[in-house]
């Protein structure tokens, strides 16, 4: 970009100079005038080109955080699902710990009492 910017500046000078003596301006003080307002010109141009890749740029970077957070909190809405879902699972396989202890008890208890009958 600098070096775009050097280019620009050594070119507008030559174009100053080449124009301001095929119109017979000879006078060094005439032709540092023209190449002033030239690159004045130049460079107010070149500076509004680079505040509008600036702000496009920025409006950019604030469109692709915005579409992040918003990911970001659909992941976090997924992961605390998840994270309730295992903890049903985590509940329910207890439950059904103790309900297959609780039936192995009556399946024993039965056995004893059949046991029992035969005796």
């Amino acid at each position: 970009m600098i070096l775009a910017g050097v280019a620009l500046v050594v070119g507008v000078v030559g174009l100053v100079i080449a124009i301001s003596a095929k119109n017979g301006n000879t006078s060094d003080e005439h032709i540092s005038e023209v190449a002033q307002q030239q690159l004045e010109q130049q460079l107010g141009t070149t500076a509004s080109q680079v505040q509008g890749q600036v702000k496009a740029q920025g409006a950019k970077a604030a469109e692709t955080a915005s579409n992040t957070d918003k990911q970001l909190r659909s992941l976090q809405t997924s992961v605390n699902a998840i994270q309730n879902s295992v903890n049903s699972l985590n509940t329910k396989t207890a439950t059904q710990a103790t309900d297959i202890k609780n039936l192995q008890n009556q399946v024993n208890k039965l056995d004893t009492r059949v046991g029992n009958l035969g005796g």
